[in-house]
């Protein structure tokens, strides 16, 4: 019974240690991890992920961008503005952001006039969701 026990353990020990080494790339998300297996029950655990994302590249629209439609999903669209007005910003200065397809770049131009739009809006100062209420 020991001697079973004492080879699982050294087994199971084998197999770890023969993994590979993580290496410090595989430790800094990808620009593009922010909507990896978003489930929309489970919106504010992918925001919080999406956030270690944009903390990695702070000079990166895409990430901003991602966060941005996540920020909207959970009803949070004064944040969600924010990051798209820090997205279009990058955009414009370039850097990163260069690397941002045509396409993602229109999309951000987009949603930023939108958002001065709703934001310029009588309604949005009296919105729940523009202009939620402050926490305890």
């Amino acid at each position: 019974m020991v001697r079973a026990g004492l080879v699982t353990g050294l087994v199971a020990t084998l197999l770890t240690a023969c993994g590979p080494a993580p290496t410090p790339q595989a430790q800094v998300p990808d620009p593009g991890d922010c909507l990896n297996a978003v489930a929309i029950d489970q919106i504010e655990g992918a925001i919080a992920r999406c956030d270690a994302v944009v903390a990695a590249h702070p000079l990166d629209p895409r990430p901003l961008n991602d966060r941005a439609l996540l920020l909207s999903l959970a009803h949070r669209q004064g944040a969600a503005c924010q990051d798209t007005a820090k997205a279009a910003a990058l955009l414009a200065r370039g850097g990163p952001g260069e690397s941002v397809d045509p396409t993602m770049a229109m999309e951000i131009r987009g949603r930023a006039a939108s958002c001065r739009a709703l934001l310029a809006s009588p309604a949005a100062a009296r919105s729940p969701i523009t202009n939620p209420p402050a926490g305890p």
